[in-house]
């Protein structure tokens, strides 16, 4: 259960950053 979070948590930052770069 904690990694399904982890992942999503990740995932959320990568958006974060990806638009961010954009």
């Amino acid at each position: 259960m904690l990694r399904k979070l982890w992942e999503k948590f990740k995932t959320k930052r990568y958006s974060v950053v990806i638009l961010l770069k954009n």
